[in-house]
């Protein structure tokens, strides 16, 4: 009906078969599997010679490398369709975000691997719903191709992460205002 594709998270060969079974050929890669350069290679050798698309998310510590090499090695086991999502990054200072964004080391990822969509998941990075739409305001002027925001019907009966869930409603206003911004010519 709506031609929505299901994606979920998998950290391990298992996760991809039990996927593959169940025709979801959409999946990510969590930030602290990013960060296991072995976790990485078992999934990217699960997934050789599939059609699946890997969404990979930034490692938890801000390093560029790592993501980069996350990345490469999906692209070498024959992954054709693999996106960068930005969640943030864990740093040793307080900050109003729960995951800081540090803009800069995306600039740097796009630098690498300049053919890659980023998405961005400012969800992860605020930690609170009332700061998405502050994050969104924020990435506008470095080029994401998307976003990959968490909504719930009611945020406060959500099983994980209710505090960085919106409502519906106000997810259809950050849409709505969203597309209201022309693109540049």
């Amino acid at each position: 009906l709506y031609n929505i594709e299901i994606c979920t998270e998998v950290a391990l060969p298992e996760h991809v078969e039990a996927c593959l079974k169940r025709n979801i050929k959409v999946v990510w890669i969590g930030t602290r599997t990013t960060a296991n350069p072995f976790s990485v290679q078992e999934l990217a050798n699960a997934m050789q010679s599939t059609d699946m698309k890997v969404l990979v998310k930034n490692p938890i510590c801000p390093e560029i490398p790592l993501w980069v090499g996350a990345i490469e090695r999906f692209y070498n086991s024959g992954i054709e369709t693999i996106i960068a999502i930005h969640r943030g990054f864990s740093v040793p200072y307080r900050s109003k975000y729960r995951y800081p964004p540090l803009w800069e080391l995306t600039k740097c990822m796009k630098k690498y691997l300049p053919d890659i969509p980023v998405i961005l998941d400012p969800s992860h990075i605020s930690g609170n719903h009332i700061l998405i739409e502050d994050i969104i305001n924020q990435s506008k002027k470095y080029g994401y191709d998307g976003f990959m925001i968490e909504v719930h019907n009611h945020p406060e009966l959500a099983l994980t992460d209710s505090r960085q869930q919106l409502t519906t409603s106000e997810f259809h206003k950050i849409l709505k205002d969203l597309s209201a911004v022309k693109s540049p010519e």
